[in-house]
C-alpha cells in the first residue's frame, strides 16, 4: 500500500491486455467494462499524464470508487500489481482536487464507554496482556452481538489473556484509507502505534485491520507491531473444542483480507475441523481463489446493488454444495451476506461458542 498511486504499476496497467478481467469481481457483476482493474488503472494513469477527471467523453472519478480491495485481479497479473492501493490513493488523490468531496473519518464518539458496558468485567484490564481490537464492529446491535460471541468464544476455548480497555476502539485507519481519505488514515494509524508498545500481543476482530497494519503501515514509517487476525490466537487453543454433533453441513468464506491478503486461510480451517469433522464443506473456490462477497471498499455505499449481485453470486457457490449454514469470520462479510440470504449465515465465533460444555 502506498500514500501516492504507483505511477510505474499504472504504466503496466494501462498497456496490459486486460489479463485479470476474467477475476474482478465488479466488472463480472456489472457487466461494465470500464469498471474493471486494466479501465480503472487506466483512468488514473491517464489523469497523472494531464487528462482532466471530467474529460471529452464524460469520464468521471466513479470508477475509483468501485474497487473491492479483494485483490482477486492479482491471481492472472504477471506483475503481481496492486490495484486496489494505487486506486485508493487515487480517491485521495481525487479529494485533494475537490476538498468538498473529502468523508469524514469515522470515528465513533463515545465507543470506549459503550465497549466499557458490552466486556465482561474479567475481559476490561487496563493492563491486559492482549489486546483486542474492535475496528468494524459498530457497537450496536449487529456489532454487539458480534462482540458477545467473540467474548464467550474465548471463555469456551479457556482464554485468560485477551481483555479490551479503550484502546481497544482505536482505528488501525483501513476505513479511512479506502473511503480515499490518506490524511484520516494516518492520524489513526499514529495513535494506535504510540499505544501499542503497552501490549505483548495486539488481535483483531476484523481482517481488514490486521491486513492494513501489515500492508499500509510501512508507508508512514511505522514499525508494523504483529497485529494478528483473531482465528490466529484462537486455533492454538483448537484442541479444547468439543464437536459439535448436531450441526448441520456448513460451508466456510474465506474473507479476502484473511486468505489474500494475509495468507491465514489455516486457522479458522483447524477450529472449524475440531468442531464439525467431516461436516466441513469446501466452497468451489476457496482459500486464496475465493470469490468475494461484494462487501469490500466501501462498496456498501458507493454501489450496494453490485454489493448485492456479488453477495448473490457467492450464494450460488453455497447452494451448489448442499451445506444448509455458510460461516465466515469477518464481520463485514457476514452482514454482507446475510442481507442476502436471512438465516443460513453464522459467524465463525458463534459456532465455537455453541461449543460450550
Amino acid at each position: 500500500m502506498k500514500p501516492t498511486p504507483d505511477r510505474q504499476e499504472l504504466t503496466l496497467c494501462a498497456f496490459c491486455p486486460d489479463l485479470c478481467l476474467a477475476r474482478c469481481p465488479v466488472s463480472l457483476a456489472s457487466g461494465d467494462l470500464t469498471l474493471s482493474p486494466w479501465a480503472k488503472q487506466s483512468l488514473l494513469w491517464r489523469h497523472l499524464q494531464g487528462e482532466p477527471w471530467g474529460g471529452a467523453d464524460g469520464r468521471s472519478t466513479r470508477p475509483l470508487f468501485m474497487c473491492l480491495g479483494c485483490l482477486a485481479c492479482q491471481e492472472l497479473c504477471r506483475h503481481r500489481v496492486d490495484v486496489p492501493s494505487s486506486l485508493f490513493a487515487g480517491r485521495d488523490l481525487a479529494h485533494r482536487e475537490a476538498p468538498e468531496l473529502r468523508p469524514r473519518s469515522p470515528r465513533a464518539s463515545g465507543a470506549a464507554d459503550r465497549l466499557r458496558l458490552l466486556a465482561p468485567g474479567h475481559r476490561w484490564a487496563e493492563d491486559t496482556e492482549a489486546l483486542l481490537l474492535v475496528e468494524g464492529l459498530p457497537l450496536d446491535a449487529g456489532g454487539e452481538a458480534w462482540l458477545r460471541e467473540v467474548f464467550e468464544a474465548l471463555d469456551v476455548l479457556g482464554d485468560e489473556v485477551v481483555g479490551v480497555n479503550a484502546d481497544a476502539v482505536l482505528e488501525t485507519g483501513w476505513r479511512s484509507w479506502e473511503a480515499g481519505d490518506l490524511p484520516g488514515a494516518e492520524a489513526a494509524a499514529r495513535r494506535l502505534h504510540a499505544r501499542l508498545g503497552r501490549y505483548r500481543r495486539v488481535l483483531a476482530v476484523s481482517p481488514e485491520a490486521a491486513s492494513f497494519v501489515r500492508r499500509g503501515w510501512p508507508a508512514w514509517g511505522l514499525n508494523r507491531p504483529e497485529v494478528l487476525p483473531l482465528t490466529d490466537h484462537l486455533a492454538a487453543a483448537a484442541d479444547r473444542l468439543t464437536p459439535l454433533r448436531r450441526a448441520p453441513r456448513t460451508a466456510w468464506h474465506d474473507p479476502c483480507h484473511l486468505a489474500r491478503h494475509l495468507g491465514a486461510a489455516e486457522a479458522p480451517r483447524r477450529l472449524l475441523a475440531a468442531l464439525l469433522g467431516d461436516r466441513l464443506v469446501e466452497l468451489p473456490r476457496n482459500r486464496r481463489d475465493a470469490v468475494c462477497c461484494g462487501g469490500g471498499g466501501g462498496m456498501e455505499v458507493t454501489a450496494p446493488e453490485l454489493c448485492a449481485a456479488m453477495a448473490a453470486e457467492l450464494l450460488t457457490l453455497f447452494e451448489e454444495t448442499g451445506a444448509r449454514r455458510l460461516a465466515t469470520g469477518c464481520p463485514r462479510c457476514q452482514r454482507t451476506l446475510e442481507a442476502a440470504a436471512p438465516g443460513k449465515v453464522i459467524s465463525l465465533y458463534r459456532l465455537i461458542a455453541e461449543a460450550r460444555p
